[in-house]
């Protein structure tokens, strides 16, 4: 998280030089304009101190021929002027101011071209009569009138000049705030960019990052329960979601494992109790067949003998079941009709069941109901199943047991009784091995059943039991075991 923090720091700094580097160039970009701009104002000084210079000039030369004019009414017309030099000094100057502005580009575009051509011929009708030798007075007065057109127009020309001057200036400072204004947007622009790509940053790459980087800490420290709360479908969401999928996996996988050792170490003490139990169960077999013998023939006695020893060898054959059922299972399945096959089952089941005062109710259906299992281990597995009803139940109630064809090709066994229920928050733990509700309880039983069960493909369940008010004032809510099996093989 550090390292992605010193990198989006870095970025950050990047992209914050690159803003620094867009405004000097805005900066620079201003400037220039400013130069740009500020250039024709400086050409249009320029023209200005020229067209002053240049009136001046044709002012002065005006007043001369004046001078000369007027002296020349008062005098003798061939007494010599001194002022005719003179004059012919400021007509060449004249000259001189009118080419220094034909030189330049800029008075030649903002005084036009016929302007510029009037203002020459003026200037060389003032120029020629001075030149002259001998000035005529009419010449004079012509030479005078056309100087003070010259006069005239250079103001005007001046005026046009100012005119077109403020034109631009206001122009140019319009477009000088202009450039400020898009500067500033841009810089703001920028900066709303650079906020909201580091909130976006933080939200899309940041968080989900960190949600990740929790998850593993949760998921390393054994908590496999813990999940990523995913949005989007981009990258880091995918990654998330196979994150939960790994601790779900990790979780059953953890499941499955424990529960191999637990039923592993179930099977070695079911070994060493069976090992135990079948030397007393032959010495009870022995001595109910001695007895047997020594009773008259007549005699109520030898059934009930007959019948213990029946059920010693049927108890025999049960732990020699259950050694091989905690060993690994291989099943071999036949079809097996349960309408048949069930009450065979329970039969053995019923002197428990007699003790306690319950009824063992059994309805099957009238036609055969074939499923594929292994009889041996599909009985073990239901007789654990009974029993824990018939444990479970109080006295004076029944525990029924049905068989029903269900959905999707399969057979339902169902084991019903009236005792005290599972709580809901149980039912999920009633099958690990081990746990048990009952006081002399091993939890042995519906582990086993339920792994026999997995391996006939089947399921097996706790439902809720339907309503039954009489019942339950009689004993208790009860618990509902349901078992499918397939009808139908692969």
């Amino acid at each position: 998280m550090r390292t992605l923090r010193r990198k989006f720091a870095v970025l950050v700094l990047i992209v914050g030089t690159g803003v620094l580097l867009v405004e000097v160039a805005a900066v620079w970009g201003i400037l220039t304009l400013q130069r740009e701009i500020a250039w024709p104002m400086r050409s249009m000084e320029t023209v200005l101190r020229g067209l002053h210079q240049t009136k001046l000039a044709a002012r002065d030369l005006s007043l001369a021929l004046e001078d000369i004019l007027a002296r020349q009414t008062s005098d003798a017309a061939d007494s010599p002027d001194p002022d005719i030099d003179r004059a012919r000094a400021l007509a060449a100057t004249l000259n001189r101011r009118l080419d220094a502005l034909d030189e330049s580009e800029s008075y030649l575009i903002r005084s036009g071209l016929g302007s510029t051509r009037t203002l020459r011929t003026h200037v060389r009708t003032a120029s020629e009569a001075t030149d002259a030798a001998r000035i005529e007075p009419a010449q004079l007065a012509e030479s005078i009138r056309a100087l003070a057109v010259v006069r005239d127009l250079i103001e005007r020309i001046e005026g046009h000049v100012l005119g077109d001057s403020n034109f631009q200036i206001d122009h140019a400072e319009r477009m000088r705030d202009l450039v400020l204004i898009v500067a500033i947007a841009c810089f703001a622009a920028l900066v709303l960019a650079v906020w909201l790509g580091a909130v976006l940053f933080g939200r899309w790459v940041l968080d989900p990052i960190g949600h990740l980087r929790v998850a593993a800490e949760r998921i390393g420290a054994g908590d496999y329960s813990h999940r990523i709360a995913t949005r989007g479908t981009d990258e880091l969401a995918t990654l998330s979601g196979d994150v939960n999928r790994m601790a779900q996996t990790i979780a059953r996988m953890t499941d499955e494992r424990v529960e191999r050792e637990r039923l592993a170490a179930v099977g070695e003490m079911v070994q060493r109790v069976a090992h135990n139990l079948r030397n007393p169960l032959s010495g009870i077999r022995s001595l109910a067949e001695v007895t047997r013998e020594e009773l008259p023939k007549d005699s109520d006695l030898r059934d009930v003998q007959s019948r213990i020893m029946a059920t010693v060898d049927r108890f025999e054959e049960w732990l020699k079941q259950l050694i091989r059922t905690t060993r690994p299972i291989e099943i071999a399945t036949v079809p097996l009709d349960l309408a048949s096959w069930l009450p065979g089952v329970v039969e053995p089941l019923r002197p428990l069941s007699q003790i306690k005062r319950i009824e063992i109710r059994v309805s099957v259906p009238p036609t055969p109901l074939i499923v594929h299992a292994d009889p041996a281990h599909l009985e073990h597995a239901l007789v654990a199943l009974v029993t824990n009803a018939i444990q479970a139940a109080p006295e004076d109630s029944p525990v029924e047991i049905d068989v029903e064809q269900a959905p999707e090709r399969r057979a339902a066994i169902r084991v019903r009784d009236y005792g005290p229920g599972i709580p809901s928050d149980l039912r999920s733990r009633v099958f690990q091995p081990y746990f048990t509700t009952k006081p002399d309880g091993t939890g042995i039983g519906l582990a086993l059943a339920r792994h026999v069960i997995h391996q006939h493909r089947g399921t097996i369940a706790i439902h809720d039991p339907p309503a039954d008010p009489g019942r339950a004032l009689q004993g208790g809510p009860g618990a509902v075991f349901v078992v499918t099996i397939p009808t139908e093989t692969d």
